[in-house]
């Protein structure tokens, strides 16, 4: 939140250029007020606060590396990092940016014997700690606020997450489906181009755990387990989820062998769309063959 806060303070100057200019006594006060306060130190501080996260977050993003080539491009990429955030700190006039923004804020909110008060909070004792501890006091504010709502939040997120699963429940089965499917067709890459020959889903789960997929989906958000069926050449392959009436429809394991060649391009264009929920979802060699009607956009 901090971070944002200095965002907006850093680059808001043009939402407040319409202003009545301050009188000559307020801008004597605000200038007193700014150097008592120093906020272009709290600008500085957020500025590299925000500066470090984005580094952390594009470091989490990459993740690990095997590749020298990757290795050295981060590094070139992270020397790039390394000077903008220089150039920044160099060529930013702190105090001309945080003057510009408060100069207009302050005029336009307190008149001039409120910030003659205001000047003389922040010249006495009080005030001045006030100024020393400011950072550490936000600081840790956000910590504390942060251990107290992120339990909260999480839980609220999760409930949100669960409730809309729960109206689309379609959205996890073909997530599920496709996740199996890459898996499965990983697993061909590494045998010949040939779709594991597995007769279950326990089976199937030996094969491809943990190898070709971390930990592999086994049941659709109804609670029905999925139904994996190649043919005996080990050529083509299905994955089924029997929808919400826990019955699969009598054809949708039966292998077809398609009279083209899947183009991975065709998205749901070829699929037939099902009103029901009740009929089964079906994916076949590369592509979904059958999606409820409310999943065409889903793409």
């Amino acid at each position: 939140m901090k971070v944002a806060i200095v965002c907006l303070l850093l680059f808001a100057t043009p939402l407040f250029a319409t202003d009545p200019n301050p009188s000559t006594r307020q801008r004597e006060l605000i200038d007193e007020l700014l150097t008592l306060t120093k906020p272009e130190e709290l600008v500085r501080k957020g500025l590299d606060q925000m500066l470090a996260q984005m580094m952390k977050a594009a470091e989490q993003e990459a993740g690990d590396t095997a590749s020298d080539a990757e290795r050295e491009r981060r590094a070139e990429a992270k020397k790039d990092f390394d000077r903008f955030r220089e150039l920044l700190r160099d060529t930013l006039d702190y105090k001309q940016i945080v003057r510009d923004i408060y100069m207009p804020l302050y005029s336009k909110y307190f008149s001039e014997q409120q910030l003659a008060d205001i000047v003389a909070f922040y010249k006495s004792p009080a005030g001045q700690r006030f100024v020393s501890v400011q950072s550490d006091l936000q600081n840790d504010a956000m910590t504390a606020s942060n251990d107290m709502l992120v339990d909260k939040i999480g839980d609220v997120a999760k409930q949100v997450t669960e409730e809309h699963a729960k109206r689309r429940p379609w959205e996890k089965t073909m997530r599920d489906i496709r996740t199996l499917a890459t898996a499965v067709e990983a697993w061909a890459t590494d045998h010949d181009e040939k779709y594991p020959g597995a007769q279950s889903m326990d089976q199937l789960r030996k094969e491809l755990q943990p190898t070709y997929v971390k930990e592999m989906p086994e049941k659709d958000p109804w609670g029905n387990a999925y139904a994996y069926v190649v043919s005996t050449d080990r050529d083509h392959y299905r994955i089924v989820s029997s929808g919400s009436d826990s019955v699969f429809d009598w054809d949708s394991r039966r292998i077809v062998v398609p009279t083209k060649k899947p183009q991975s391009d065709e998205g749901f264009a070829a699929a037939k769309l099902a009103d029901r929920l009740e009929d089964d979802i079906i994916y076949a060699d590369g592509l979904f063959v059958q999606i409820p009607r409310a999943a065409q956009h889903d793409q």
